[in-house]
């Protein structure tokens, strides 16, 4: 279990050196971290009618040729994320940031093993005991 918890610890430190790296020009610059659906598309109750308006879109392009980086966060797969976005090439966290993608590279996967409840219990029960 604590492999686990090293491998994931490393790979977020791996992933911060990557963004520092991408973003280092901008490194004290605004950066959004914007939701899909609900903010850039309206909420749907189908997921397959959402959308993200044209005019929302090339707002997005303009900020990013502003030098200013846009990441976009949900809960949905990586496949349907990057259909709403057309052409834009954003870095995007995917699975409720379980899985990070920055172009078509995944640079974080959260081990299924890391999220069975028994083992999220166990990591817990370790964590305190030191707090009774």
């Amino acid at each position: 279990m604590r492999d686990i918890i090293d491998k994931s610890i490393s790979q977020l430190e791996y992933l911060n050196s990557l963004l520092r790296d991408k973003l280092s020009s901008n490194y004290n610059k605004p950066c959004l971290f914007l939701d899909i659906d609900g903010t850039l598309s309206d909420f749907q109750l189908n997921p397959i009618d959402s959308y993200i308006p044209t005019k929302t879109l090339n707002i997005l392009r303009q900020i990013i040729s502003k030098k200013i980086p846009v990441i976009a966060v949900t809960g949905r797969d990586i496949d349907s994320a990057r259909k709403l976005f057309e052409s834009i090439d954003l870095p995007i966290a995917a699975l409720h940031g379980l899985e990070i993608y920055i172009g078509n590279e995944k640079k974080l996967h959260t081990p299924k093993s890391f999220l069975e409840i028994s083992n999220i219990y166990k990591i817990l029960a370790r964590a305190c005991i030191a707090y009774p």
